[in-house]
């Protein structure tokens, strides 16, 4: 488990992330803070149950167990927070 400040542009928010990986299997990525917005009636696009971020299509080879996660998952966090700030 690994706890990063991430602040996706010049004019974001500084997000902190949790990152839980085992060696291998896909990484289940959280914003702990701050609370993520989500208007009345709609659904956090991009997400899993229990809040965890959607970064990539599973099973289709766009992320593998072989890769980077600081290449390739931070990254898609970074451009998935400013997504949602847009």
């Amino acid at each position: 488990m690994w706890e990063v400040a991430l602040t996706p542009s010049a004019l974001s928010k500084t997000y902190t992330i949790c990152v839980q990986y085992k060696l291998k299997k896909p990484p289940n990525i959280i914003v702990l803070k701050p609370k993520l917005i989500i208007p009345d009636g709609k659904k956090l696009p991009h997400t899993y149950p229990g809040k965890r971020l959607c970064l990539y299509y599973p099973g289709i080879g766009e992320w593998r167990g072989d890769m980077l996660l600081a290449k390739t998952i931070v990254p898609w966090i970074s451009e998935w927070l400013l997504n949602y700030e847009v």
